[in-house]
């Protein structure tokens, strides 16, 4: 069994991943929809369920995102930092192609693993599709529930249809 999935949690469909997230915040979450739907019945909490995990999944990309960033900036060598020295000399601003050769090392260092990033932003736009053909789906059945018998359980009116 491959084990890439877990390890960077982006493709992981395990709603918590030990260790890494906070359980309290993944109900809060669903809680939080919960609340904003209204989901009465079991097909609705069901599809519910669906569009708080593409909402975490998201939240994860994101941290994912933020990660690769910071990764970038902090595996950046000592001489580029503000302070340094180029070619063992200090940067001032009388040496203008230093300046500029400095500016271009730093900036080329500090941007993101390009493919990391491609594959973040696959992931996200996947995920957001997702999460909006899931609320697509959602509303649908919420409003057809409605339209079939107004404040009963969507069972109820299963149940009321035989």
């Amino acid at each position: 069994m491959r084990r890439n999935p877990l390890r960077h949690g982006l493709r992981t469909k395990q709603q918590i991943i030990p260790k890494v997230e906070d359980e309290r915040e993944w109900k809060a979450l669903v809680e939080g929809v919960a609340e904003e739907l209204g989901p009465t019945g079991v097909m609705q909490w069901e599809m519910l369920e669906h569009i708080a995990f593409q909402l975490w999944v998201l939240r994860r990309i994101r941290r994912a995102t933020n990660a690769e960033i910071l990764k970038a900036i902090y595996d950046m060598p000592s001489m580029y930092e503000p302070s340094a020295r180029l070619n063992g000399e200090a940067i001032d601003g009388d040496n203008e192609a230093e300046a500029a050769e400095f500016e271009r090392e730093a900036e080329r260092r500090l941007a993101p693993n390009e493919q990391a990033m491609e594959r973040l932003i696959r992931y996200e736009a996947h995920a957001t599709r997702t999460l909006q053909k899931l609320l697509a789906e959602y509303r649908a059945l919420r409003d057809a529930h409605r339209e079939d018998e107004p404040g009963k359980t969507w069972i109820e009116v299963r149940k009321a249809q035989e």
